[in-house]
């Protein structure tokens, strides 16, 4: 008998009051497949994770001073039936994303199909519903688009096919890489670089920076979106909490706000340049 693959789970203990913050905040930093256990007042989150153990209590120790993270190993068989439960996201009227396994759907509009492979989730997420919702109506024909912590490559796939002239998707884990190419190529698109943050041109601008990714992550890349913003350009930015919305326009002045959405508790900002 083949042996099977053993994937690496993540088990969060926490209490129980912040195991939705956990878990969401998880599943904004590329977990999925997430399993609650309760024991009492304390909940264990389990879930499919590449990040390293330091930068999770980094993000989740500030919800639960007590929380613990810890590694397991197990049977990729067991973790992926969860796929037989997913179903399609209708975004709007014009778009849905659907699971790469699922029958195409009878839907008047776009769609995109996406597969996780071994990360991240399908695009059921808030912040990547408003950030696909806003995309998906921007006229993108003729304009460079740069996705910033590219996940499964939904948003620059869905650039792409609508009609970005450029596309760039970034991201530190190898495996969003692979899944982006994997999702561009099933959806019959070619985003134009695909890689790390060391593969971009420092002197190339984007007319558009959409960054689905945690606050923290969103203040220490500040200066370097401004770099890459060309003068007219717009930045959208999710992953935020009504909390961190002061920090994140201070670190991204002097672009102005244009459009504030929110989500589950979830915020998606839309910033520009100055016209004066």
């Amino acid at each position: 008998m083949a042996d099977n693959t053993l994937i690496r789970v993540v088990v969060v203990e926490c209490s129980y009051a912040v195991a939705e913050i956990c878990a969401d905040t998880l599943m904004q930093s590329g977990a999925f497949a997430i399993e609650e256990r309760s024991f009492g007042d304390r909940v264990e989150l389990r879930c499919v994770s590449e990040s390293p153990v330091e930068a999770l209590l980094s993000m989740l120790r500030p919800f639960d001073s007590t929380l613990t993270v810890s590694i397991e190993f197990a049977d990729d068989a067991v973790l992926s039936s969860w796929k037989e439960y997913a179903s399609p996201v209708v975004v709007n009227e014009s778009l849905a994303i659907v699971p790469a396994w699922l029958a195409q759907p009878h839907f008047p509009g776009r769609v995109i199909r996406i597969d996780t492979i071994d990360a991240f989730g399908i695009g059921d997420h808030p912040t990547t519903r408003m950030c696909a919702d806003w995309l998906s109506q921007m006229e993108l024909e003729e304009l460079s688009v740069l996705d910033a912590g590219c996940g499964t490559g939904v948003l620059a796939v869905l650039a792409k096919m609508a009609g970005a002239t450029r596309v760039t998707a970034i991201d530190i884990a190898e495996s969003a890489l692979t899944t982006t190419r994997d999702n561009a190529a099933g959806n019959g698109v070619t985003i134009d670089l695909i890689g790390t943050w060391r593969d971009l041109n420092p002197d190339e601008c984007y007319d558009v920076v959409v960054a689905n990714i945690l606050a923290p992550v969103l203040l220490d890349i500040a200066p370097w979106v401004n770099q890459h913003l060309s003068p007219k350009g717009i930045v959208i930015l999710s992953g935020i909490r009504d909390t961190q919305i002061e920090k994140i326009r201070e670190a991204y002045f002097p672009l102005v706000e244009i459009s504030l959405t929110t989500d589950d508790g979830w915020v998606m900002m839309v910033l520009g340049r100055r016209n004066d």
